[in-house]
């Protein structure tokens, strides 16, 4: 059994959110969204987070197209394992990518627009992660907390160019190098991982793990009953650091022989 949570919010410094959140299983009509939802479900389910950026409208259109153009494809795709439901997922983004660009290059209110997504779908001893941007995909286990994605941005281009170190606040000046919706064909990157009875799947945006730094979002997860409190303590802890961005967390929590 799968423990599901989502929850997003606008932030302290911002009018609109441009995030959303998806929820939804293969082989099922079922698909749930925004403001939060909180769910037990038999696996697998796919969740995804997806962060957009505004142009002449709001980011939250792209964000918004993506999320139900994967979530749609995947709701299309028969159950299965994660042979075949890991790259049908990487597929779903390619071309809920292209639909966005698709709109994109075809309605003037909307160049500009783009989001990032990270998106999983999860079995009960399994996750494969579909990722394009810095939204991140998280792995709690006992007192280990794993960061499962690697963010598509400037830094880590510095850091594989041959940087040796960084500046230390240069993770809140960055920018990301990769988005859905600016180009027609787009691979994004492909991550999997086992999952052990009690591991937690969270799922961010920057706006999150942005704002409350690695050490602080190590205490929380590893600190977290429940998939609902995880969310909510990470939104928090965002806008008790400042809230400049909008903020989104979905949460999965395996619950085997339940």
């Amino acid at each position: 059994m799968l423990q599901v949570a989502a929850l997003t919010g606008v932030g302290l410094c911002r009018n609109v959110n441009e995030d959303t959140f998806g929820i939804s299983q293969p082989g099922s009509a079922l698909f749930r969204g925004p403001p939060e939802q909180r769910l037990e479900l038999r696996g697998p389910v796919v969740v995804g987070v997806y962060d957009g950026t505004g142009s002449l409208v709001s980011g939250e259109a792209a964000s918004g197209t993506v999320a139900r153009a994967v979530h749609e494809i995947m709701s299309a795709t028969p159950d299965g394992a994660a042979e075949m439901l890991g790259p049908a997922l990487v597929e779903a983004v390619r071309i809920a990518n292209r639909r966005l660009f698709d709109l994109v290059m075809t309605n003037a209110q909307w160049r500009g627009l783009g989001t990032t997504a990270t998106v999983a779908v999860i079995g009960d001893n399994w996750v494969v992660v579909a990722h394009v941007g810095d939204t991140r995909a998280y792995r709690r286990r006992g007192n280990d907390l794993r960061q499962i994605t690697r963010d598509d941005s400037l830094a880590n281009d510095l850091l594989d160019a041959g940087l040796a170190e960084l500046p230390a606040d240069f993770v809140h000046h960055n920018v990301i190098t990769k988005a859905l919706g600016f180009a027609e064909d787009l691979s994004p990157a492909s991550y999997a991982t086992d999952l052990q009875d009690g591991d937690m799947i969270v799922l961010c945006s920057d706006g999150v793990w942005g704002m409350i730094g690695e050490p602080a979002m190590r205490d929380i997860l590893l600190g977290s009953r429940d998939p609902e409190q995880t969310c909510r303590a990470l939104i928090e802890a965002a806008d008790q650091a400042g809230g400049h961005d909008n903020a989104t967390v979905v949460s999965v929590l395996v619950r085997s022989g339940r």
